[in-house]
């Protein structure tokens, strides 16, 4: 089956908490570490980079317009606007 629409910003999101979890210690709790470390982690996806404002611990979105074709009635994904 082809992969959903939400494939690639699924796949980012994961890679965000994988790296956040990553760079947690052994010895400290490991939930508490991430939470701390997702808001200063920024990770270079396949469809965009994410991070948050630590400020506000916001999703900073700097470019957020995505193109999608329509093939055989299934929406596929093309990749940001400025690189398709």
């Amino acid at each position: 089956a082809p992969p959903g629409t939400w494939a690639a910003e699924t796949y980012d999101a994961v890679g965000l908490i994988a790296r956040a979890a990553g760079t947690t210690s052994a010895s400290g709790e490991v939930r508490s570490g991430i939470a701390r470390r997702l808001v200063r982690t920024e990770h270079r996806g396949i469809a965009r980079t994410l991070a948050f404002d630590a400020s506000t611990r916001r999703v900073r979105i700097p470019d957020g317009i995505f193109l999608y074709r329509i093939e055989k009635g299934r929406p596929r994904f093309l990749g940001p606007f400025g690189d398709a």
